[in-house]
């Protein structure tokens, strides 16, 4: 835990910062489809996720790697990519 003032807290802006990537969630025919485009080359060393619009009862993968939750959906870095590189997992529920 980190208190306001605490010398030890390193507060600085991760060098993933959002604008690396666009993320998109749609739905479409029953199911989400949850992707991550990169707008630069770079590594991704983080999870990206999302909030999803109603919760999902009974969570379903489809497709692609990551996980589905009853209200959100995150995808496992891939590590090095390339501009235009783009990640999708689709997904449905109840």
């Amino acid at each position: 835990m980190a208190f306001y003032g605490d010398p030890a807290l390193e507060a600085k802006l991760d060098r993933e910062s959002p604008a690396m990537f666009a993320m998109d969630l749609a739905e479409a025919d029953g199911a989400w489809t949850f992707a991550v485009t990169a707008r630069q080359d770079g590594e991704w060393t983080r999870p990206r996720g999302t909030v999803l619009l109603r919760r999902l009862r009974i969570p379903e993968r489809l497709e692609g790697e990551g996980l589905v939750a009853a209200d959100f959906a995150l995808m496992p870095p891939p590590g090095k990519f390339t501009k235009g590189a783009t990640w999708r997992l689709r997904f449905r529920g109840e």
